[in-house]
């Protein structure tokens, strides 16, 4: 599976989005549409839970928009959720020391070995991803706060 947004940075090309934080799916969809190379469903700030983000996920990927979470809290349980609906990756608040990063990731790693990917649009694209081609694709964004 083709990642946009890391081959765009592989490049050191931008690579612009928006963060979608209202619970209507018609604004996740004209998100999607406008342009950007992906969205960030805001699971920490926005009025999102996790069964209702699922949908969201269907409408941007539906468009062809690659998406992303920004999880309310760095716990397993959290990438587990995030990366079973398929979105391309996530992004960690609240990350404030070497040991908070290194946790992270750890919970990623382990998610993307473990993970089942049960939903989003991908089935309908392109077949049925392996987990391997899926899991290489992903993306982990660590918010570090100074």
């Amino acid at each position: 599976m083709h990642n946009r947004i890391k081959a765009k940075l592989a490049r050191g090309e931008s690579s612009i989005g928006t963060w979608q934080m209202i619970g209507h799916p018609v604004v996740s969809e004209i998100l999607a549409q406008a342009g950007f190379d992906w969205v960030v469903l805001d699971i920490e700030h926005g009025v999102f839970d996790w069964p209702s983000a699922l949908g969201h996920v269907q409408v941007i990927q539906g468009c062809g928009c690659p998406v992303l979470f920004r999880l309310p809290i760095s716990a397993p349980e959290h990438f587990k959720w995030a990366l079973d609906t398929g979105a391309e990756g996530v992004i960690v608040p609240m990350i404030r020391t070497v040991e908070d990063a290194r946790r992270a990731i750890s919970y990623a790693k382990v998610t993307i070995q473990t993970s089942e990917i049960r939903g989003g649009r991908q089935a309908g694209r392109n077949g049925v991803p392996t987990k391997a081609s899926r899991n290489a694709s992903r993306t982990f964004w660590p918010f570090l706060r100074a």
